[in-house]
């Protein structure tokens, strides 16, 4: 049986969300059936981590704004490496993709939306709409992002499916937590009996962390032993680091930068804090499930998907510090649900949140069209 060459597009090979996806299609899909390859308008910290998957690679360089040469770039990739799916994933790739996909004459077109329709232009809405006309399916990565797309963009229903995004499973062991807690809590000077609170990702405005900076002096008004690490890197550190000064609380909140061991520091925390404005299916909020921590998320894009509210974390209203707050406050003082909903939080991952049921899923849906093939 012939192989089916899948074109995997992203914009960049910097670590986030959708590229998180990605790499893991890349690395997990059946070989057997379906051929990898890999484009990115940009280069990034995750190539490395692609080129180890042993699959062609291709990174097109764009320039900022509109850059034409792209069109005869991705045409070269296309009929260089024989492509019968592109699967794209966010706005500009799934413009260009389809775009250049259906000139070409690639017969499979499919996108994957990662975050909601309201956080695009109404010119990009429109593109949207129009462009879906050629579109074989459209993937949701939760039915909250299904339906705004729906709803914003007045797309067909049957154009999209859903499929949660999915992650491996966490199966460090406990010697090895240990090992890895004194470790960290050396390099950052942090007293081995803090009680750790996490949150995670790209310091920009639709994860919320300012709203987070300012419930911490409300917590530490009840529960004065809590320390913060903000895990990750970008353009709002400085303001966000002034913020924390300006509110009392620098000496509480650890900035560590991008990591790449997100699952061992979610490993030696308490609790983790998803505060987004914005959010299409947290990664973040996976990777705590599996391991089996409790999360109090704000209740945006799929995190009220993910979560059972109550039962394996807490939800409150975005963009409110005094809800998040109290959610932190309740989880923390009282130890016994917080395990309770640390277990359910695992059992749930384990159930509907794996890697293994996304990927099926994706093979599941490009085995579904390839009568387009014919």
């Amino acid at each position: 049986m012939e192989k089916i060459k899948v074109l995997l597009l992203l914009y960049s090979l910097e670590p986030g969300g959708a590229e998180k996806v990605v790499l893991s299609i890349a690395k997990h899909i059946d070989r057997n059936r379906f051929s990898p390859v890999v484009c990115a308008f940009k280069n990034g910290r995750l190539h490395p981590d692609f080129a180890k998957l042993k699959i062609p690679i291709y990174v097109l360089n764009k320039k900022s704004g509109i850059d034409i040469s792209l069109f005869w770039k991705l045409r070269r990739v296309l009929k260089t490496e024989n492509i019968k799916i592109i699967h794209s994933h966010n706005f500009s790739p799934n413009f260009w993709g389809r775009f250049i996909g259906y000139i070409v004459g690639i017969p499979i077109l499919i996108t994957t939306e990662h975050t909601l329709a309201t956080s695009k232009t109404r010119l990009q809405k429109t593109i949207d709409h129009i462009l879906s006309k050629i579109t074989t399916k459209i993937i949701a990565v939760s039915n909250s992002v299904c339906d705004s797309h729906i709803r914003e963009e007045d797309i067909l229903p049957e154009k999209f499916v859903t499929i949660y995004n999915g992650i491996e499973p966490w199966n460090d062991h406990e010697e090895e937590i240990n090992k890895f807690r004194s470790q960290f809590l050396k390099e950052f000077g942090i007293v081995d009996d803090s009680c750790i609170i996490t949150t995670i990702g790209r310091l920009e405005p639709p994860k919320g962390y300012e709203n987070l900076l300012k419930a911490i002096p409300l917590i530490h008004r009840i529960i004065p032993e809590p320390l913060f690490l903000i895990v990750g890197d970008g353009y709002l550190k400085t303001k966000i680091e002034t913020l924390t000064r300006n509110l009392g609380i620098r000496e509480r909140v650890v900035f560590t930068g991008f990591r790449s061991d997100i699952r061992k520091i979610l490993g030696i925390s308490n609790l983790c804090v998803i505060p987004s404005l914005r959010e299409g299916f947290s990664i973040t909020l996976l990777e705590a499930m599996s391991t089996g921590k409790p999360v109090v998320a704000t209740d945006v894009g799929g995190n009220s998907e993910a979560i059972s509210n109550g039962e394996t974390g807490i939800i409150v209203p975005p963009d409110d510090p005094a809800a998040l707050a109290n959610g932190i406050i309740a989880v923390l003082n009282d130890k016994h649900m917080a395990e309770k909903m640390g277990l359910k939080a695992r059992e749930r991952f384990e159930r509907l949140f794996t890697i293994q049921k996304m990927i099926d899923e994706t093979e599941k849906l490009f085995e579904s069209v390839k009568s387009n093939l014919n």
